[in-house]
């Protein structure tokens, strides 16, 4: 589960890293149109798609451990 979440969480931010270059490269006047970063977003929009559905199976387990990360393990205890 946790090695789940952070290649997701990496894959995120790397998202997040190349569209602020092609908002930077837009923004500063420059065409993207043929720069790689255009190349990045598309492969990583497509893993992003790919992991969704292990994203879905795993949703009960990652609420789990978000749970039991906020409240403590004694609420996991008192829930059985």
């Amino acid at each position: 589960g946790l090695s789940f979440l952070e290649v997701k969480f990496h894959l995120l931010l790397s998202y997040c890293s190349n569209i602020s270059f092609y908002f930077l490269l837009k923004s500063s006047g420059k065409s993207p149109k043929d720069h790689p970063v255009i190349d990045q977003l598309v492969r990583l929009r497509l893993l992003l798609e790919k992991i969704r559905p292990l994203d879905q199976k795993l949703k009960y387990q990652i609420d789990k451990l978000l749970r039991l990360a906020t409240l403590g393990p004694s609420s996991e205890q008192s829930q059985q």
